[in-house]
């Protein structure tokens, strides 16, 4: 068990304040165990491999900038932008215009919205 970087953030922050600041952030982000050693919350706390055994433990697992939709999907489209917004849905699955213009048509429904 690891503590995080923020733990050691927060505690000299704590203790630039002052000794009862220190402890006050000290007993409310604490626990007793049952051998009566006081540890720190698991939101300060990480699972890390020992440097030695780094290399062992560690692992390289690939994330959505290596994926790619194929053409062929029904999924992909072909007029997305990569300089627009992040999810353009494919119009011929999710074509909400009539719906739009039908609620565009009545001037007092359209108030609404503008």
């Amino acid at each position: 068990m690891a503590l995080t970087e923020q733990y050691y953030k927060d505690m000299d922050q704590a203790r630039k304040v002052g000794g009862d600041a220190y402890n006050t952030w000290f007993y409310n982000n604490h626990y007793e165990d049952k051998r009566g050693v006081m540890r720190p919350a698991s939101y300060y706390t990480e699972l890390r491999p020992l440097p030695q055994l780094m290399n062992q433990y560690k692992e390289r697992v690939p994330n959505s900038r290596y994926s790619k939709i194929s053409p062929r999907s029904d999924w992909y489209n072909a007029n997305w932008d990569p300089e627009g917004p992040a999810i353009q849905p494919n119009k011929k699955l999710y074509d909400n215009s009539r719906a739009y213009n039908e609620m565009a048509s009545k001037p007092e429904v359209k108030a609404l919205y503008d």
